[in-house]
């Protein structure tokens, strides 16, 4: 009969680290001499046929894998010999899926009373890893809306209840939602944060134990509902299984790995009521000067505009000292979120969520008012530096015009930039030398580590960090200006601020197209004429992201080049490659501008703005 797992603690006697058993007999494990200097056996975890002790050094810890003789086997799973790792995986199973079950599927979310949870959390990671196999486990996707015949009770209608309304709502505290097994109205009141793109909402049902709803995309959402007795996410369309086919795939398995690591801080949490939402701003690298505007500052507004201060959530900022906040502190933007911001910088996100009791969602939005607009550029404005405000002085009061080109290097770009905006400097020497041109690319941002520049999606696979690229054209555009004698200014490397400064006070802007367009449209709200590829201006279906009122309050006139000046290069180098898998894929080619078609369209703009 095997022994019952228990949990002892480590004792001195005679010389000798031991344990009393579960039938009160002394157990002797190691000689005290035998232990490395600074490090002391505290607990053992007894499995029946095989012992894993634990070990403490200050902060460090480390765990011995005994066989039933008290001899060491290893200390890791990766270090057993394969029979006794067999042995250790077939035994312990039961014990990890009691923890885990415990844990996060049941009401009482403690798992105490399992010898597993006294592990260190790096070794129950371990265990779990190897235990559950992600193949085995993977989750699997139902559309509630594909079939007619079979009964999916209240699930349809929780699926389609709006996250952020649900957010809105809720003055800060539990989220109102729908019990998707029986209809009734229950309260979310924990949330598990995988990442800072996928969140598992809990939700304590009436009578189907604990379900998650699984939320993610730009626009935070609700992509499934997942129930543990079944392992299936029901998702309210295809779309949404494909996404939820992506981004939760595994979902027992993402959990189970979650507990093995925050154990010792969800079973406080998870029994906790008195919690509160946070909505968090995505942190470097995956912050993006685009969706940081687009989705979370729109967010912001939206509640701002919809609900009083007393009830707005707390904001969550990730790895501040990292330059999270892109466009400028969010009490700077939003008085009213005063007093309300959590800025965390190198602590543990899911640790520190935890322990502060908080209810973590993104809170988002897809359209840029005016009223924001005002705020993000009025912040920009004031914090410009004196000199670069000077500058602009000084042209204007020598009537120049500014041209701002706005850069994209990685992809989806022009072939040969380089030599494309040089011709561009001879272009607007020959046909508008009373202009300045402004060269705008990836801007920096103040870090700990000093100021460092926003990091490009895939920019690691790149033959080049894309801003040094950038700043080899805006040398090569610097000594074309000298020779032809027109004024040239570089941004890049500078702060949003100032890219935000020069955008706002441009007569026109040339821009690839891409996330720079965020600067240039939704918040200088400026005249551009935008280059891309054919593919695009016929397929893309949302080349109309900066131009229709959608998306943007009162659009400023937006024009594309024309496509038969674009001439598609799918065989182009790219800076940052992007393999041509699908149809959509073609959206990321290079291309080619037909200079004289360009000079005509880019004239025809400065004499409308000209007569306007």
């Amino acid at each position: 009969m095997k022994e019952i797992a228990m949990w002892n603690e480590i004792k001195i006697q005679d010389g000798s680290y031991g344990f009393h058993d579960h039938e009160n007999i002394w157990r002797t494990v190691i000689d005290v001499d035998a232990v490395l200097k600074d490090w002391t056996p505290y607990g053992i975890a007894s499995f029946g046929s095989f012992y894993i002790m634990e070990f403490r050094n200050g902060n460090s810890v480390a765990s011995w894998f005994l066989d039933e003789s008290m001899t060491r086997r290893g200390g890791s799973i990766g270090e057993l010999p394969q029979d006794f790792r067999r042995l250790v995986l077939a035994d312990i199973f039961d014990h990890v899926r009691k923890f885990v079950d415990t844990v996060l599927f049941s009401c009482t979310a403690d798992g105490d009373d399992c010898a597993f949870s006294y592990l260190n959390s790096l070794t129950r990671f371990e265990i779990i890893s190897a235990v559950f196999d992600r193949q085995a486990t993977k989750t699997k996707t139902v559309d509630v809306s594909s079939s007619s015949k079979q009964d999916f009770g209240f699930l349809p209608d929780a699926l389609n209840i709006d996250l952020q309304s649900a957010i809105a709502k809720s003055a800060g505290g539990p989220i109102i939602f729908q019990d998707p097994f029986n209809g009734l109205e229950v309260k979310i009141k924990h949330s598990i944060v995988m990442d800072d793109f996928r969140t598992f909402l809990r939700v304590e049902t009436a009578s189907n134990g604990v379900a998650y709803v699984c939320a993610s995309d730009h626009y935070f959402r609700t992509i499934g509902i997942y129930d543990y007795k079944t392992n299936i996410l029901y998702c309210k369309d295809a779309n949404d299984c494909r996404v939820g086919g992506a981004h939760f795939s595994n979902v027992f398995h993402d959990l189970a790995i979650h507990a093995a690591l925050y154990h010792s801080e969800l079973r406080h949490y998870l029994k906790s009521h008195d919690t509160r939402i946070a909505g968090m701003l995505r942190p470097p690298p995956s912050h993006h000067i685009g969706h940081q505007l687009w989705n979370e500052l729109t967010g912001l507004q939206t509640l701002v505009d919809n609900i009083t201060t007393n009830e707005l959530p707390y904001v969550l900022v990730p790895q501040a000292h990292m330059g999270t906040e892109i466009y400028g502190p969010t009490e700077d933007l939003f008085h009213q979120f005063s007093g309300k911001v959590i800025r965390l910088d190198e602590a543990d996100l899911s640790k520190e969520i935890y322990l502060r009791n908080l209810i973590v969602v993104r809170i988002t939005s897809r359209f840029v008012s005016e009223r924001l607009r005002t705020k993000v550029s009025t912040h920009a404005i004031c914090n410009t530096a004196i000199d670069v405000k000077t500058k602009l002085c000084n042209f204007r009061s020598q009537k120049k015009q500014i041209i701002l080109l706005g850069l994209r290097v990685e992809n989806r770009t022009i072939t040969n930039l380089k030599d494309f905006c040089i011709e561009l400097v001879s272009m607007v020497a020959d046909f508008a030398r009373d202009s300045v041109i402004v060269l705008d690319g990836h801007n920096v941002r103040e870090t700990s580590l000093g100021l460092l520049p926003f990091a490009s999606t895939g920019e690691i696979a790149g033959k080049q960090s894309p801003i040094e690229y950038e700043k080899d054209i805006a040398d090569a555009m610097k000594a074309a200006a000298i020779e032809k004698s027109v004024d040239f200014i570089s941004l890049v490397g500078e702060p949003v601020s100032h890219s935000l400064y020069w955008s706002i006070n441009s007569d026109i802007i040339v821009s690839i197209w891409g996330a720079g367009l965020a600067k240039y449209r939704w918040v200088a709200n400026r005249p551009c004429l935008v280059l891309t590829s054919k593919w695009n201006l016929l397929n893309r279906r949302d080349l109309d992201l900066y131009s229709s009122n959608v998306y943007m309050e009162s659009p400023a006139p937006l024009t594309y080049i024309r496509e038969d000046y674009a001439t598609d290069c799918p065989e182009a180098e790219q800076l940052v490659p992007v393999p041509f898998t699908d149809q959509n894929s073609l959206g990321y080619v290079n291309f080619e501008i037909d200079m004289n078609g360009l000079k005509l369209q880019l004239f025809e703009m400065l004499d409308s703005v000209n007569s306007a």
